[in-house]
This record gives structure tokens, C-alpha cells and sequence, in this order.
């Protein structure tokens, strides 16, 4: 408690435009600190209920890039489907399923997100999509609702 005290006098002996200063970084660093907790716990989120796997993927990946682009990636018998979006753009967060399995459903305006297939036997596909769906299991309320505060968080954040 006494090293908060001697913090307390010094700034008290501060100018106020320098406790404006000093202030104003606090916030900004309080920002990102919990821009960052969000960002974390989206991926963490994902991570913990992924479901690719059951819905026939070898392989998925979930990013959020440090300007705000989602960049989902999913690998089926060689053929890759590749999503891209920027976060700011989402409209609606869904689930749809309950809490053994489901989607968990992003939507965007029309033609916002980036849709590119490679390796596909009937050719590959680079279009315009309004949603995302990601396959998630063994995922709670509770759960549910921490993800869709954290990427409210991040949405407003970009």
C-alpha cells in the first residue's frame, strides 16, 4: 500500500497537463491489454471447440490479424477453402445447434468476405460471401457468451 501512496504524491505533484498525458497512456495501454484478452479469447474459444475434424476436415485454422482481419482456413482431402474478412464488418454473430454440437455463424454484409478454394477437383472458386460458418462442439452458454462479448470487443476495437 505505501508504494501507492508515494505514486498517489508524486502525481499529485505533477502538472495537469502531464496527468492528462500520463492518463491517457494508461487508458490506451488498459485498451489493448483487454483488446489483446479478447483477441485471446476468441482463439482460445475456437481452439477448445473446434469441431472440423467430426465434419470431415483434416485440418482448420482460425486467425484474427493485428488489423483486424479473420482469416479462416480449412483443408478437406486436398482441397483448401480459405475466408477472409475484416472484423469491423460483422453484422450478426449466430449458433445454431446445441450444446453438443452446432455452427457457430458470422455474418457480414453482402459480398464482404473473401471466399477462395485451391485444389478443387471442380475447379477452384474465389467469390464474395456474407457468412462463416464454423463447425463447434461440447460448447456451453456460458462459453457462447464470452465468445460473442469478445469478438463484440474486437469488432469495435478495428
Amino acid at each position: 500500500m505505501r508504494g501507492f501512496e508515494i505514486i498517489l504524491a508524486m502525481a499529485l505533484s505533477l502538472s495537469p497537463n502531464l496527468l492528462i498525458v500520463i492518463g491517457s497512456f494508461l487508458l490506451q495501454n488498459a485498451d489493448e491489454l483487454s483488446l489483446s484478452a479478447a483477441k485471446q479469447e476468441v482463439i482460445a474459444q475456437y481452439k477448445m471447440h473446434q469441431a472440423e475434424q467430426e465434419a470431415g476436415a483434416k485440418s482448420a485454422s482460425f486467425e484474427i490479424s493485428e488489423n483486424g482481419f479473420v482469416r479462416y482456413r480449412r483443408i478437406n482431402n486436398d482441397k483448401t477453402e480459405y475466408y477472409s474478412v475484416k472484423l469491423d464488418q460483422l453484422k450478426d454473430l449466430e449458433y445454431l445447434g446445441d450444446e453438443t454440437k452446432g455452427w457457430l455463424v458470422l455474418k457480414f454484409p453482402e459480398e464482404t468476405v473473401i471466399y477462395q478454394t485451391y485444389n478443387d477437383k471442380n475447379g477452384n472458386v474465389d467469390e464474395m460471401l456474407e457468412e462463416i460458418k464454423i463447425p463447434m462442439k461440447n460448447v456451453e452458454v456460458s462459453q457462447l457468451n464470452r465468445l460473442q462479448n469478445a469478438i463484440e470487443k474486437l469488432k469495435q476495437s478495428f
